[in-house]
């Protein structure tokens, strides 16, 4: 069985003028960043975002680790957070999560999908192996109240440059697990910016089509699709 675990990767954060940076790569990349080409890469692979103003203002380092060979580390992952803002006010955010390299993996131990409180669920009846899993949650803040070495990290951000953060959002999280690697993102979309639960749920159905392939690491590329919003 496979699982990975954590390191914290304390990244410094700067106060004052945040640099523009074009080909963000997570791995050797410092935070924070304004993203100028609109796109997050790990190792060799690539998200695009959607349109706005986006800034790399978080991340870690984990690790991937093999259960039954007493935890051997097998793999190197990076976590990053993007943030886009207007005018000092909080748009929507991604995470991203993929490991640098490919391993060795046979089955998963994470079971993403065993999860409560949801607005809505799909686990593709994807088993156990190779997990799949689309999430959405309603919460009723982001950032407020974060802890860890990763959220707090954009808390610090925000709060550093005066924006603006959400009350309710929605939690819009796609995680697929492959042979041999793994990817997962979350979006977080601002409850009163979006036309209701009905919008985020066709919207959030799209990801799978669009991400799946970048997370088996069948393809080096994938594009976000356009965040729904009011505005």
């Amino acid at each position: 069985m496979i699982a990975f675990r954590k390191w914290a990767w304390l990244v410094g954060l700067m106060i004052g003028v945040v640099h523009s940076a074009w080909a963000i790569n997570v791995v050797d990349a410092a935070s924070p960043q304004v993203i100028g080409d609109r796109q997050l890469t790990v190792g060799s692979r690539t998200l695009r975002l959607p349109e706005g103003a986006w800034n790399f203002i978080a991340k870690k380092k984990g690790v991937v680790i093999m259960t039954t060979r007493n935890d051997e580390v097998i793999g190197t992952t990076y976590h990053a957070y993007a943030m886009n803002v207007r005018n000092g006010r909080f748009l929507n955010s991604v995470e991203l999560l993929m490991p640098e390299f490919s391993f060795i993996s046979a089955s998963w131990k994470p079971e993403p999908c065993k999860k409560d409180g949801y607005l809505f669920k799909d686990d593709f009846s994807s088993g156990f192996r190779t997990p799949e899993c689309l999430l959405i949650y309603k919460r009723p803040s982001h950032l407020a109240r974060s802890s860890g070495e990763f959220y707090p990290q954009a808390a610090q951000w925000a709060a550093q440059e005066k924006i603006k953060l959400p009350g309710a959002v929605y939690e819009v999280m796609y995680i697929k697990y492959a042979n041999n690697d793994y990817g997962m993102v979350r979006v977080w979309l601002p409850a009163d910016q979006v036309a209701g639960d009905e919008a985020v749920v066709a919207w959030a159905r799209g990801l799978p089509e669009r991400l799946k392939s970048l997370f088996e690491r069948r393809e080096n590329e994938a594009i976000l699709p356009p965040i729904p919003s009011r505005d």
